[in-house]
């Protein structure tokens, strides 16, 4: 695994996984994706995204948008007040 620099957003609220994964459906704003890409993109474990992305799910923060072929897409549940409002702050946090 390759060292990644630590973010804005992972400077104010850590960088654990989970952390990572929200960073990663904030930046692509309303579009789904699949778990391979946030594991790519953000340099983690399959098994863990897995793990952390499905408890996300039952919680609300995400939502499974589609499936194709095998693969689920998954994006930032738009009916959920704290993601409009953890949105509002991701722009803030990045901006500044």
């Amino acid at each position: 695994m390759k060292m990644q620099e630590i973010t804005k957003f992972q400077k104010v609220f850590g960088d654990s996984i989970r952390i990572k994964i929200l960073e990663f459906y904030l930046e692509s704003g309303d579009v789904g994706f699949p778990i391979d890409a946030v594991v790519e993109d953000k340099d983690i474990g399959k098994s863990q995204a897995y793990e952390v992305i499905n408890n996300m799910k039952k919680e609300n923060i995400l939502l499974e948008e589609r499936r194709n072929n095998q693969k689920r897409f998954y994006k930032l549940n738009n009916k959920n007040k704290v993601i409009l409002e953890l949105k509002k702050l991701f722009k803030n946090i990045i901006t500044n």
